[in-house]
């Protein structure tokens, strides 16, 4: 599981960015906003990610 520890605005107004920790790595999401209120993701709450492969930027 991860946990959520930073949500915050993307470049896109219908978009959020979701920084995650993983042990010690971060990683971040960016999501709509529509899904970060439908799955009620907030700042501390632990949940589960998935990777995207073809989305990964370095």
């Amino acid at each position: 599981p991860a946990t959520i520890d930073e949500i915050g605005q993307d470049e896109h107004p219908g978009l959020a960015l979701v920084k995650l920790k993983v042990g010690s790595t971060f990683f971040v999401a960016r999501v709509t906003r529509r899904s970060l209120h439908h799955l009620k993701l907030s700042v501390g709450e632990t949940t589960w990610m998935q990777i995207k492969s073809v989305a990964l930027v370095q």
